[in-house]
């Protein structure tokens, strides 16, 4: 059976004080067929979970722990940015494929993946989730769920002190600035930021694009988050 209120309720992965916290649009899925599989699974869900925890029973390729870990691409900027936090300035794929493996998105460590919208989709333009009449169209997903899904992410936001905030998908900016008030924006090259408080916010473009696959623009990211500078 699916449990729709507590799919609406997921909200992501890792500690759920983490320091650092990335807000990406929607989880992806690897492939359609095992999608009903697949929310029956996270109807057994808690709003945060450790990452390893909750992928064993989703369908996909080895991301997590020792073996032939798969490098997921929307997570090789978030790997980076937490290595070079912890001081290592030059990442190779080794340091990255590491960091996924062990402990991006555990319970026990500093980072914080949540999600805009609740359900796991494998594209953008499609809508999968008519034929379980939640909603005809993602138009409908959004009117619906958008401001629930706002007033919960402020929520865990406000839980803990955040050193840094990483919103990604430049077509949701204007959905990443309704959680942070009324805080003042500026243009940095390809990210936006903004101070509350003892945070630095980030908007910049999805992980999986291109954009972010030369070791300049991931420098570049850490620069705007950890720093204070563009360049």
């Amino acid at each position: 059976m699916i449990d729709w209120d507590r799919i609406e309720s997921f909200a992501g992965y890792g500690r759920r004080d983490a320091p650092c916290v990335f807000i990406g649009m929607e989880e992806s899925i690897a492939e359609e067929a095992s999608l009903t599989d697949d929310l029956r699974w996270r109807s057994s869900f808690e709003q945060v979970m450790d990452i390893e925890k909750a992928h064993r029973g989703i369908n996909g390729p080895p991301r997590f722990g020792a073996g032939n870990v798969e490098v997921q691409p929307t997570w090789r900027p978030i790997c980076d940015l937490m290595v070079r936090r912890e001081g290592n300035l030059n990442p190779t794929l080794a340091h990255r494929k590491d960091y996924q493996a062990y402990r991006l998105g555990r319970s026990n460590e500093a980072a914080l993946l949540l999600e805009l919208l609740p359900y796991p989709h494998r594209k953008l333009s499609e809508w999968t989730y008519k034929k379980w009449e939640r909603f005809n169209t993602r138009a409908e997903y959004l009117e619906s769920l958008l401001p629930l899904r706002k007033r919960l992410l402020r929520s865990l936001l406000n839980e803990a002190p955040r050193e840094f905030i990483v919103c990604y998908g430049k077509k949701y900016w204007c959905h990443y600035k309704d959680l942070f008030g009324d805080a003042n924006w500026e243009n940095l090259s390809s990210f936006r930021r903004a101070r509350t408080n003892a945070t630095t916010i980030v908007l910049t473009y999805h992980f999986s694009r291109s954009h972010f696959w030369p070791d300049r623009t991931l420098a570049q990211l850490h620069r705007a988050v950890c720093i204070g500078v563009a360049h």
